[in-house]
């Protein structure tokens, strides 16, 4: 490894230590904007010591404002059900970012190349990165995409798509599993419990209902987990720039405390690092990162892929990075990847997807890189052919 990959590497690693989360022994002021959220009684409500595995939460967090009330768990279902179901999302995305999970909004309407990528942790994301690289080193170019939805680490690989820099990218990765530099700025081996209870929450949940989003969010917001700059740092490691690469970009996330789905993009107000950081958010593995006054977490809450946002485009080419999406795991149901893709065949639009053809183990075991780029460069040649005609075919049906 040149010198100076080694001291950026190093810098990175000691940034990542030097804003690690210490250890919360009272209860943390409370700032401004946890004032808009309330999100302070819910940390209070958590940071108890565990029996038999579990967290005992002595109250519940305050859903109002200002006034610090407590609030019981049929006053957040009725929060739930005052939640709007409709929006006039075209009047007020992206200044708004919220953006219901609905395939009937045709959301992609009106594009005409859309991909979608889903989330798969740092096993997926060496995956992808040496796929979508062998697709464009094979001529295809991914960039003239007008939609591009990516969750979690498929908000990473679509930046770098529609950036044009995705050989870079795959080579930073190709350096990442020499150097085992994950396995240095990553820290989770031996988790706080309230963090492995946030962990633990969203690994086992087979549903993205509001009550199970909301029970993540909140355990998330308590856990004394590695604070969003130990992220920021991660990034950085791979995303060569701070700005939107095209108007096409969508990242998603999801709000801790409300559970509602943000969608971001070059039109809006959040920066890219931050809309990045906050898509990759896992519930106990990383402290919800702040975004205009919000705590948001993974984006792969309740769909691994959002693929809803591009019903209505003419084509899309869906791209999941776990082998099986069909699983009821990460608060997705069971299902829930075929319901998807269902709903864009229904709306018309023409597809093609891929998955890794085998396991990859543990989405965020750093292991399992050579394992991704591997298999990623091998699927790549084998649909470069397919691809290609897909991509390039008229759009007229």
């Amino acid at each position: 490894m040149m010198s100076g990959q080694v001291v950026l590497l190093e810098g990175l690693r000691q940034t990542a230590v030097r804003h690690e989360v210490p250890a919360r022994s009272v209860r943390p002021s409370r700032s401004t904007t946890d004032q808009d959220y309330g999100i302070q009684d819910a940390a209070a409500s958590c940071l108890g010591s565990p029996t038999n595995g579990r967290l005992h939460c002595g109250r519940e967090p305050s859903l109002t404002s200002h006034r610090h009330e407590r609030a019981t768990p049929k006053a957040n279902r009725q929060y739930i059900g005052s939640m709007p179901q409709k929006l006039d999302w075209r009047s007020t995305w992206p200044d708004s970012p919220v953006l219901p999970p609905d395939p009937s909004a045709r959301y992609g309407e009106g594009h005409e190349r859309a991909i979608v990528i889903s989330g798969g942790g740092l096993a997926g994301l060496a995956w992808g990165s040496a796929y979508l690289n062998g697709l464009v080193s094979a001529g295809i170019d991914l960039s003239t995409a007008d939609l591009v939805v990516g969750t979690s680490a498929g908000s990473l690989l679509g930046t770098e798509l529609l950036a044009k820099d995705l050989g870079n990218f795959h080579r930073a990765f190709q350096l990442a599993a020499k150097s085992h530099i994950f396995e240095h700025i990553r820290n989770d081996d031996d988790p706080k419990p309230s963090a492995a209870h946030a962990r633990a929450l969203f690994d086992d949940a087979d549903n993205g209902d509001p009550e199970t989003l909301l029970a993540i969010g909140h355990a998330a917001l308590a856990a004394e987990a590695p604070s969003q700059y130990s992220l920021f740092a991660q990034m950085a490691l791979f995303v060569r720039r701070l700005r939107w690469p095209s108007p096409a970009l969508r990242t998603t996330a999801y709000d801790a405390y409300t559970a509602e789905r943000h969608v971001y993009s070059k039109g809006g107000k959040a920066h890219l690092l931050h809309a990045l950081a906050a898509s990759a958010s896992v519930p106990g593995l990383m402290e919800p990162v702040r975004i205009g006054g919000r705590r948001l977490m993974d984006g792969g809450m309740r769909s691994g892929a959002n693929s809803d946002i591009a019903v209505g485009a003419d084509r899309a080419l869906v791209i999941g990075l776990v082998h099986d999406p069909r699983q009821g795991k990460w608060t997705n149901a069971p299902g829930q990847w075929d319901s998807e893709i269902a709903d864009l065949e229904a709306a018309g639009t023409r597809l093609h997807t891929q998955l890794p053809a085998e396991d990859l183990g543990d989405p965020m075991d750093a292991t399992a890189l050579p394992l991704g780029l591997r298999l990623g460069a091998e699927q790549a040649a084998e649909d470069a052919a397919a691809i290609t005609e897909f991509w390039a075919a008229d759009p007229q049906r």
